[in-house]
């Protein structure tokens, strides 16, 4: 092997299997933690039964007490319906910021892995890594193409979802509502089309509503990050 293929080889970007491991059971830990105990413990949350007179019958003194106390129930159960939906979008935004850590842990450890000098150090501490777009592009330097990857796709919609989330009503919410309507009431409803003129920004009723399937949607594509990353062991 000639001094600079060893060189080429040392430089190679990629992960060990063993770094692979650690990203995978990071991420199981996670989804497994929100799956078991965060979701689960709003289950029924929203769900209202209907046990008095419709509006508008009579109602007896006796019963008023009671009713005053289902309306309380009933505004109970939407406390926790808006809890879940906010849980939701937490876990998300979550999973997301975990696969960021990760990969940027895993890019300057690479910087560093090329030069154990103190200029290797220096050059891995001043890597810019501060949004998505610079991770990519990042990768892209080292030969790894994120954008051509079947993945890609659901990780950046996972970004855009997070954006909007941390940000609310704005331009990140504007931005993932043009291209995600799907994930805006009412188009997230089954068989409502999406109108030709659909309006450039959402208005107020066109809530963001995420899902728990959407949460497994997304933790699929950074589970698939992470398998398609290079392994550089050599057998």
């Amino acid at each position: 092997m000639t001094a600079q293929a060893a060189l080429d080889q040392e430089a190679a970007f990629g992960l060990h299997a063993w770094q692979r491991d650690y990203a995978l059971r990071t991420l199981e830990v996670y989804v497994s933690e929100v799956e078991n105990r965060v979701f689960t413990a709003f289950e029924q949350a929203g769900e209202i039964g209907n046990q008095f007179a419709e509006d508008g019958e009579s109602v007896p003194p006796a019963r008023q007490a009671g009713i005053d106390q289902w309306y309380e129930e009933d505004e109970h159960r939407k406390d926790l319906a808006f809890a879940k939906d906010r849980i939701i979008e937490m876990a998300v935004a979550g999973l997301y910021h975990l696969w960021e850590r990760r990969a940027v842990h895993m890019l300057r450890l690479h910087e560093l892995s090329r030069s154990k000098s103190d200029d290797g150090k220096r050059k891995a501490a001043e890597l810019s890594l501060n949004d998505f777009g610079e991770i990519r592009a990042q990768f892209e330097r080292l030969g790894w193409d994120l954008e051509i990857q079947p993945f890609y796709k659901k990780l950046n919609k996972l970004r855009l979802v997070t954006n909007a989330v941390k940000h609310g009503p704005g331009p990140a919410m504007t931005k993932l509502w043009r291209k995600c309507p799907t994930l805006f009431w009412p188009y997230n409803e089954p068989g409502h089309p999406i109108p030709a003129d659909l309006p450039a920004e959402p208005s107020s009723a066109n809530t963001l509503d995420l899902t728990a399937d959407h949460f497994r949607d997304y933790a699929r594509a950074v589970e698939a990050f992470w398998k398609a990353v290079p392994i550089i062991d050599r057998e």
